[in-house]
């Protein structure tokens, strides 16, 4: 008898790429992110891509990283609002290159 291995969800993958290693209070929040992840990223690019392309599943997780580490409001320095350089470019790719 063969038992099925239960593939990781999506936010499974996110919490493990930000290192969250326990059921958390933010999985709603971190799930707005990957979409809003993916709704830039398509805006983006003017392209519908692929769920399992390598660059663009790690285009969100920059993406979601880069917003749940800079998600307060109120600070004394600085926050950098921009999307990271990363991001930038892995979107930039995925939008001129013809193969996605």
């Amino acid at each position: 008898m063969t038992e099925e291995i239960e593939q990781p969800t999506e936010l499974d993958l996110i919490k493990q790429y930000l290192r969250i290693i326990s059921i958390s209070d933010d999985d709603n929040l971190l799930a707005g992110f990957i979409s809003a992840a993916k709704a830039l990223i398509a805006d983006q690019t003017g392209k519908d891509l692929d769920a399992d392309n390598e660059l663009y599943k790690l285009a969100v997780k920059f993406l979601v990283s880069h917003w749940y580490d800079s998600r307060a409001i109120i600070t004394d320095r600085r926050v950098d609002s921009e999307v990271p350089y990363s991001a930038r470019t892995l979107i930039e790719h995925l939008s001129l290159c013809g193969t996605y």
